[in-house]
């Protein structure tokens, strides 16, 4: 890796400003060697006990999950005592605590992954069986089939030849029951929604995942998308068998038709059973912002108010999530929103809730423009949070946010912009056409630093998927891989941070890989949302 000017997604640019205090700053007390060192964090209300949101309510034993049985091969990852690492900055140190690993850093090539593949169950041979059934039912049921089938044939003439012009279609077009003004209106105006009732899934869903390690050898995956009849549904991955379970997080009649979806969770896991929650927002019918809590304590939905007040009645921001994983603070969620030409963010599980204060970034954005988090952990100090936007000309662009303690130690300045920093090295990633999706998944090498990012975008062409590639401290180049072609157009893209992105092609979920050496793509499989 070439040595360079610092960048921004992975390193600070160096303010001349002078250094002042920054304001709205909490305290949280490190712990070991440095218990009398205090840190502080821009913006972010850290509270010691853990305190979440009250809109977040337990209510345990009450599942409703259908279960799928399971099928498929296991993802093996093949690791001993390998530490992952995120992409950080130089000189802070070596990386501890609990960071989650990654499947393929410093992984002998061992060709493609393996497939996770739809649950399923698997065919069993038992003696003196035909298909299963004892010899005598299954005569028995052939004799039944026949003869359903020649008076299906009977029943088919006479009808086709009374309803002779009549066609069929697999997909069909439902008509949005939402007015502007008892739903707020569509994010895309539409009065019809195309749907493919085969797969459970609309075609022109938002998408939103997140990934937790559980083991050396155990990973778990979650996507988020709404179903055919607006329900906010999840697809639940489980390497131990291999297996997705698809459930319906929230009835469709409290969702807003075509919802932007986000999700977060912490990057391990937190209870013994290999669980952790994951807090996903969505809208609903009002505009109002929502959150349904999955996982240990999980299994309520809760509203708030409109994330920006004031805001447009007719158009649903577009919004993100992530984690707050920090060694030297409490458990925090970050959630950014964007709409009519600006972007605001707030601690979502501080004292209040969501009545925390929104703050404005005052940066150039489209409006309308997509939002992505990039993971990214700073060992000794809070997260870096480096956000993607798309500003008002179209380019795709990263903000990175840092906390005072980290301002302090490396002579920044970012006071006037709330500890963001808007105009890194890296900060201008590509072109993008107007209101692109776009997410970012990405691997750290065995020294802590960047090896890749791979920011997927929509392309020129609405039917595929760019991908920009970020190494050896700067943007390399953007190519459209032959995995992303022939997707269903303008589809959304969700990533996580174990090298899996999420499409919808065909009128089905699809899920992408990246392999280790951070440019070769593969389809995975397909997910199942029925």
């Amino acid at each position: 890796m070439s040595t360079s000017t610092p960048t921004a997604p992975f390193e600070s640019v160096r303010s001349a400003e002078p250094e002042s205090a920054l304001t709205s700053q909490t305290t949280a007390q490190n712990t070991g060697s440095d218990a009398d060192r205090s840190k502080h964090f821009s913006d972010l209300e850290v509270d010691g006990r853990k305190h979440y949101s009250d809109l977040e309510t337990i209510q345990p034993d009450h599942s409703t999950l259908e279960v799928a049985a399971s099928h498929g091969r296991v993802e093996s990852l093949g690791h001993s005592n390998l530490q992952a690492y995120h992409p950080g900055v130089s000189d802070i140190g070596q990386s501890s605590g609990p960071y989650p690993y990654h499947p393929g850093v410093n992984k002998v090539s061992e060709g493609p992954i393996l497939d996770e593949k739809p649950a399923g169950k698997a065919d069993k041979a038992e003696k003196r069986r035909i298909c299963g059934l004892r010899r005598r039912n299954f005569w028995i049921v052939l004799a039944l089939a026949l003869v359903i089938v020649i008076a299906a044939a009977v029943g088919g003439g006479v009808g086709g030849t009374i309803n002779k012009s009549s066609s069929r279609s697999n997909s069909s077009s439902v008509p949005s029951n939402a007015s502007p003004t008892d739903s707020g209106g569509e994010s895309n105006a539409n009065s019809t929604t195309d749907v493919d009732p085969s797969n459970g899934i609309r075609t022109n869903t938002n998408l939103a995942t997140v990934a937790w390690r559980v083991s050396d050898s155990r990973y778990q995956y979650r996507v988020y998308y709404q179903g055919e009849d607006d329900s906010l549904k999840e697809s639940a991955y489980d390497s131990t068998d291999g297996s997705w379970t698809v459930s319906t997080l929230v009835d469709g009649s409290a969702v807003a038709p075509n919802t932007t979806i986000a999700a977060a969770a912490s990057k391990s896991a937190t209870d013994t059973d290999g669980n952790t929650p994951v807090h996903v927002y969505y809208f609903d019918h009002n505009l109002n912002i929502c959150s349904f809590v999955t996982g240990p304590g999980g299994g309520t939905s809760a509203s708030g108010p409109q994330l920006v007040p004031n805001m447009d009645q007719t158009t649903l921001p577009e919004i993100a999530a992530y984690y707050f994983d920090c060694e030297l603070c409490s458990k925090n969620i970050v959630l950014a929103g964007s709409t009519q030409g600006s972007v605001v963010w707030m601690n979502m599980t501080s004292t209040g809730g969501f009545e925390s204060t929104f703050t404005d970034m005052n940066i150039d954005v489209m409006d309308g423009s997509s939002l992505a988090f990039q993971p990214y952990s700073i060992t000794g100090y809070a997260d870096q949070l480096n956000l993607y936007y798309q500003s008002s000309n179209g380019q795709l662009v990263l903000a990175s946010w840092f906390s005072d303690q980290y301002q302090s130690d490396n002579g920044l300045n970012l006071a006037s912009n709330n500890g963001w920093q808007m105009s890194g090295d890296n900060s201008a990633v590509t072109s993008l056409p107007a209101n692109a999706s776009f997410a970012v998944t990405y691997l750290g090498d065995s020294n802590g630093s960047p090896a890749f990012v791979e920011a997927i975008s929509t392309a020129s062409n609405p039917s595929e998927f760019q991908v920009s590639h970020w190494t050896s401290n700067s943007w390399q180049s953007t190519n459209v891989p032959d995995v992303f072609t022939a997707l269903s157009e303008n589809t959304a893209v969700a990533a996580h941070w174990y090298q899996r992105a999420y499409a919808i092609r065909d009128g089905a979920l699809v899920q992408f890989s990246i392999h280790d050496d951070g440019v070769t793509w593969t389809v995975q499989s397909t997910v199942p949302t029925l």
